[in-house]
């Protein structure tokens, strides 16, 4: 944020994952404070996933890394021109969606189940952070973490401590 606040770019890219935060709320931040900032997200991330919460998040674009560069430039020119910038696939799913012709995606996966800070916690625990190190990280209180992970136990059916860790590591592992 101290960046964007000295050089003022017309333009942040921002990686889905970052130390310290993630992009989605990296991307909250950067439209609350400089809204005049257009955001394109470029990750090496499934857009099915992370391409929904980003637009939500403010970004005008998704892009992921392993388009060609052509792909990447035509989202950096897009999204400088103000305009939403996603894969064709994508653009069609949403369209769909929006006039009816395509269900809305039925809860599927962990990534579609929790919300942006939910899943943000549960990839950090599947980093190997505890709950401690968690809070401290997002500047919250160790019982926030707690009720973020119950309902993290609730959404996704998980019994126990050990099962939540070992679906976490392996929803880290499998991204």
């Amino acid at each position: 944020m101290l960046a964007i606040e000295r050089l003022k770019p017309d333009l942040a890219v921002v990686d889905i994952f970052l130390p310290g935060t993630n992009g989605i709320e990296l991307t909250k931040r950067i439209r609350e404070v400089h809204p005049k900032v257009k955001v394109l997200i470029l990750s090496m991330h499934d857009e099915g996933l992370y391409a929904r919460r980003a637009l939500r998040a403010g970004a005008l674009g998704y892009v992921m890394k392993q388009e060609a560069s052509k792909t990447i430039l035509d989202g950096i020119r897009t999204v400088l021109k103000g305009e939403r910038y996603v894969s064709r696939r994508m653009a069609e799913d949403l369209l769909g969606e929006a006039v009816g012709d395509t269900p809305k995606p039925e809860v599927q996966s962990i990534g579609q189940a929790l919300s942006d800070r939910e899943l943000e916690i549960f990839e950090l625990f599947g980093h190997g952070h505890n709950r401690n190190d968690i809070a401290c990280k997002l500047n919250v209180s160790v019982k926030t973490i707690e009720a973020h992970r119950q309902n993290i136990r609730e959404k996704l059916r998980i019994r126990d401590a050990t099962e939540f860790m070992r679906q976490a590591m392996q929803w880290v592992q499998s991204g």
